[in-house]
């Protein structure tokens, strides 16, 4: 897929850079900001540097590669369930697509979002319906927050909170079911919704390593952690962050006291993992400006 400067402005000419989108996401740099300098007013600057000064690189390398790993197997589904939809396209085409997505969530200010950008492109090139590319993409976010949900509800088990274990087991069996219900009537897509499901517990899981071979190299082991994490993501996911940066930072302080982990440490390793988004972003960014990449 030519996706080179020349591409990159052919395409611009559909998507205009609006004053209001400019807004919008000068708006949410403003919150990106303000959620760092809340978290950094209630954490020990030192200590952050401290740990980040004695952190084990190797693990942060594995952290490194388990998170674009789950990239790979994001890519994975969507064509999965792009191909339900009668919409197939090659785990090349859709994994590029992928990286340069998550390059116009971070780097490109007032323009499109990601999934916008996989819509327009696909549609472009493969003449689908941008109905049935929207039901593909909307589906694929949902499947990934069902996981989320899952994991964090299982993982919840393990912890005393007030609550029996039963209401945790429950409320994921009651998730599940009417997930798959509402799937079967909105997307029409049953077949999907087992395999789509499974693709995305293992991405979920291959991120949660990711963010535990970081806390791995912090010098700490805690199952906690990885619990705020998937919650964290959950809030990543609300469209008021730029690429969700701060949001993560910020479920850490705010979760620490509750799990009982050190908030240091958590917000700490929430950087690192924010740092290994921002550099995965910026490989997209620089796959969308080199000529050779070609169809």
């Amino acid at each position: 897929m030519n996706l080179s400067r020349k591409k990159l402005t052919t395409y611009a000419k559909f998507i205009p850079l609006k004053s209001n989108n400019v807004f919008l996401t000068i708006g949410k740099i403003v919150v990106s900001l303000f959620a760092f300098w809340y978290v950094f007013q209630h954490v020990d600057l030192s200590s952050i540097y401290e740990k980040m000064k004695n952190v084990k690189w190797h693990y942060v390398v594995c952290a490194f590669f388990l998170f674009n790993t789950s990239q790979m197997a994001s890519a994975a589904r969507l064509g999965y369930i792009l191909k339900n939809h009668k919409a197939e396209i090659t785990f090349p085409k859709n994994l590029l697509l992928y990286y340069i997505g998550m390059a116009y969530n971070l780097f490109l200010p007032g323009g499109i979002g990601g999934d916008a950008y996989k819509i327009l492109q696909i549609n472009r090139i493969h003449k689908y319906k941008k109905k049935t590319l929207v039901s593909a993409l909307l589906l694929d976010r949902l499947l990934g927050l069902l996981a989320l949900l899952i994991l964090i509800l299982t993982g919840l088990t393990f912890f005393n909170l007030g609550y029996p274990k039963s209401v945790w087991i429950f409320s994921a069996i009651l998730v599940l079911i009417f997930s798959f219900i509402g799937t079967k009537i909105f997307f029409k897509q049953g077949i999907s919704f087992g395999l789509g499901f499974l693709w995305s517990l293992l991405i979920q899981l291959l991120q949660g390593l990711s963010f535990y071979s970081i806390v791995w190299s912090l010098g700490y082991k805690s199952l906690a952690s990885a619990i705020i994490f998937w919650i964290s993501s959950v809030a990543t996911a609300i469209p008021v962050f730029l690429g969700g940066m701060g949001a993560r930072e910020l479920i850490f302080e705010k979760l620490a006291q509750t799990f009982q982990i050190n908030s240091t440490l958590g917000i700490t390793a929430a950087l690192i993992f924010s740092l290994i988004t921002l550099v995965s972003s910026f490989v997209g960014l620089v796959l969308d400006w080199i000529p050779k990449n070609h169809e």
